[in-house]
This record gives structure tokens, C-alpha cells and sequence, in this order.
């Protein structure tokens, strides 16, 4: 059976935006966000070492501005 790397939260605070997503272990990951799904796609972290069974990162973002978040193994 295969997996699915999917966000499986996101919330608002005053640190920042925090994206949920669950993780392997002997795993890494990259953190990506775009204004629009169809790209371009901007690398916020990577290699972001996985901490199963669940890894949180927070974008430690100044202002509103629209956009979605990715999730990808890290290669």
C-alpha cells in the first residue's frame, strides 16, 4: 500500500502560520508556498528532518497575503 503526503493542518498564531503534516521516520521533507497551486512554488525550508508521527513548521510570516502551502520528500 502506498502513502499520502498531504497537510493535514493549518492554523493561524501570533508566530506565524503552522502547517501540520504527518511524517516517516528516515525521512525529510520540504516546506513550499505559492500565491497560486499552479506555481511558481518558493522553498521556505529544507531537508526538514522528519519527527513521526507528525512534523509542524511555522512560517513566520509579517503580513496577510493569500497563497497555498505544499508538502514534498525531500529528494
Amino acid at each position: 500500500a502506498g502513502s499520502l503526503l498531504a497537510i493535514e493542518g493549518l492554523e493561524t498564531a501570533d508566530s506565524g502560520a503552522i502547517v501540520a503534516w504527518q511524517s516517516a521516520s528516515n525521512r525529510a521533507y520540504n516546506v513550499r508556498w505559492a500565491s497560486e497551486p499552479s506555481g511558481p512554488w518558493t522553498n521556505l525550508a529544507t531537508g526538514v528532518t522528519a519527527t513521526p508521527p507528525r512534523n509542524v513548521y511555522t512560517d513566520d510570516v509579517t503580513a496577510v497575503e493569500l497563497g497555498v502551502y505544499g508538502i514534498e520528500l525531500d529528494q
